[in-house]
C-alpha cells in the first residue's frame, strides 16, 4: 500500500493579475502581502485554529492577519494592565516580552524547515498569536481573576494553535525523529509559557 500524501493547501493572494506583472518593488510586495478582503479575515482566523485533518492543512502567508493579531494582543495586554493593582506592576514592558517571544520562536521554526522563507515563517507563526489573543481576552472580559477559567481557555485555544503548529512543522521538517521531537517540544513549551507569563504578569490583578 502506498503511503498517503499530505496536501498542504496554500491560499491564494488577493491581488489583481495586473499587479503580478508589475516590477517587484517594495511597494508592490507590501500590497501583495497586506491585501486580504475583509470578509476573508474571519475565515483565515478560524483556519489558524484547525489542525491538519484528513491529510489536509490550510496555510496562509499574508502579513495582514498576523499584524492584526499582534496589535490585538498588545491592546489586550494594555487593557488588562489597567485593572492590575499598583503593587503588582512590573518593570518588564509588553514590548520586551513580544520581542523576546519572537526571538525565541521565529529562528527555530525558520531554520528547522526548508519549505518556507523567513517572511512566510513569520506569517505562519503570526497566525498562531490569535490563540494568545482569544485566551487572554476571554479570561479578561468574561471572568477576570478566575484562574481555572483561564487554564480552560489556554488548553482549548492555545492548545489548538500549538497542535496545529507542531503538526505543520512535522510536515516540513526532514530531520530525524529525535530532532523533530526536540524542536516541537521546545516550540510548545515556549508558546504556552509565554501565555502563562503574560497572564500572571500583566492580566491577573495580583
Amino acid at each position: 500500500m502506498s503511503a498517503r500524501k499530505h496536501a498542504i493547501i496554500q491560499m491564494k493572494d488577493f491581488y489583481s493579475d495586473e499587479e503580478t506583472l508589475l516590477k517587484p518593488t517594495v511597494k508592490n510586495k507590501l500590497v501583495k502581502y497586506f491585501t486580504v478582503p475583509v470578509w476573508e479575515i474571519p475565515r483565515r482566523i478560524i483556519h489558524s485554529f484547525i489542525p491538519p485533518y484528513n491529510g489536509t492543512a490550510f496555510i496562509h502567508t499574508d502579513l495582514l492577519c498576523p499584524v492584526l493579531a499582534i496589535v490585538l494582543l498588545y491592546l489586550t495586554v494594555l487593557y488588562g494592565m489597567s485593572y492590575k493593582i499598583p503593587v503588582a506592576y512590573t518593570s518588564t514592558s509588553v514590548e520586551q516580552i513580544l520581542i523576546l517571544y519572537a526571538l525565541l520562536v521565529v529562528p527555530v521554526f525558520y531554520t528547522s524547515q526548508d519549505t518556507y522563507d523567513l517572511r512566510e515563517s513569520c506569517a505562519i507563526l503570526g497566525y498562531s498569536v490569535f490563540g494568545h489573543v482569544i485566551t487572554l481576552a476571554l479570561s479578561l472580559l468574561i471572568s477576570p481573576g478566575n484562574i481555572s477559567f483561564y487554564f480552560i481557555n489556554l488548553i482549548l485555544f492555545c492548545g489548538l494553535n500549538v497542535i496545529r503548529l507542531i503538526i505543520l512543522l512535522l510536515f516540513f521538517m526532514k530531520h530525524k525523529n529525535i530532532i523533530k521531537l526536540l524542536v516541537s517540544s521546545y516550540l510548545c513549551i515556549i508558546y504556552l509559557l509565554c501565555n502563562i507569563y503574560v497572564y500572571f504578569r500583566f492580566i491577573h490583578r495580583t
